[in-house]
């Protein structure tokens, strides 16, 4: 995300929104059982974490169920993104992502 305002509740996505939109359309083909998604606070203003924004995006917008979208809070880099993912994958098993 390149910018959210709290106070409209609005997201402005960058040009890497289309990692968001491959794994909504690999979700949606039924290649993938759950959607991960990592990143913390990132650019945005008042620590809002950019992968709660994003899952909350999915749910509301893309009628994704909540249940299959995982977060990462915590990533604050690609490198902890690819670290945490991991432990995620891990931890529930690669069948189910």
């Amino acid at each position: 995300m390149s910018y959210y305002n709290s106070e409209l509740k609005t997201l402005s996505f960058g040009e890497s929104v289309d990692r968001l939109m491959e794994g909504l359309m690999l979700y949606r083909n039924g290649k993938i059982k759950k959607i991960i998604i990592s990143g913390g606070s990132g650019y945005l203003i008042k620590d809002e974490r950019e992968s709660k924004l994003a899952k909350d995006f999915l749910v509301k917008f893309c009628l994704v169920p909540e249940s299959d979208i995982i977060i990462d809070t915590h990533s604050k880099n690609t490198y902890e993104n690819a670290l945490n993912t991991k432990v995620i994958v891990d931890k529930i098993g690669r069948a189910h992502v």
